[in-house]
């Protein structure tokens, strides 16, 4: 099989979690090459991602692994089986291969968890924003509330007269 020039993460991971299985089977490099007939460079390209794997291979590897988890192997199996193109694919050469990255292991996962950050920077920020963003996300009472806001907003008006020239320093 040929060498890819640029694994998928699906592929770099297969080739991780056969080495993670090499290395806690106190195996070497040499051993699961003979296992597998090749040599030692070429199982150094399997477990990279650059070369596929055939099943025949995941399977001999685990069982001299002695890697008693089924489910496991069977999910590597599948990895190494997978070779549906994505949507992806017709964009590849066009996207940096981080975003045909994310695509491809966005497809493939049970769950994916997104955050966004927001900052609005202290000048810009209105009484109102700040208010709704200590509601949000600040449990104080009534008063250390109303007392962060007044400050805040007095240090917004003290920064913007310095800056009009109304006032010469910020201590």
């Amino acid at each position: 099989m040929p060498t890819r020039t640029t694994p998928t993460e699906r592929q770099k991971r297969l080739g991780a979690e056969l080495r993670r299985m090499r290395v806690a089977a106190g195996a070497t490099t040499e051993y699961a090459a003979g296992l597998l007939g090749i040599d030692r460079t070429r199982l150094s390209d399997i477990e990279s991602g650059i070369r596929p794997v055939s099943v025949e291979g995941i399977r001999t590897l685990a069982c001299n692994y002695a890697c008693a988890d089924d489910s496991y192997v069977d999910g590597l199996v599948a990895m190494a089986e997978s070779r549906e193109r994505g949507w992806w694919e017709k964009h590849r050469g066009a996207l940096p291969p981080g975003l045909l990255n994310i695509a491809e292991l966005e497809w493939h996962a049970a769950r994916v968890r997104t955050a966004q950050v927001l900052h609005v920077p202290g000048l810009l920020q209105t009484e109102d924003y700040a208010r709704a963003i200590g509601n949000a996300y600040i449990a104080l009472a009534g008063a250390e509330h109303t007392y962060l806001t007044d400050t805040r907003e007095a240090l917004a008006t003290l920064i913007r007269d310095i800056k009009a020239g109304k006032a010469d320093h910020l201590l």
